[in-house]
């Protein structure tokens, strides 16, 4: 079984266009993300942007940053 932060970092590399929606979907569920080895992961395999860009269409979809959720649940 993988964690959110694993499923989230596979996709990521998939980059299907399912795999975006899928991202969204578990930014919506508000888990309590490890973001220190998200980061990590998402730096070591050059994914920034692709990450950026998930982020930017989950604020513009929901009018809430991923960020003010990473506060929230820390």
């Amino acid at each position: 079984m993988l964690a959110p932060e694993d499923i989230i970092i596979h996709k990521l590399i998939s980059n299907r266009p399912q795999d975006d929606a899928d991202i969204v979907s578990i930014f919506r569920a508000e888990h309590a993300l490890d973001w220190d080895y998200l980061n990590r992961y998402v730096k070591e395999w050059q994914l920034e942007s692709a990450l950026a860009f998930i982020e930017r269409r989950y604020e513009n979809m929901y009018e809430s940053s991923v960020r003010k959720i990473q506060r929230r649940v820390e």
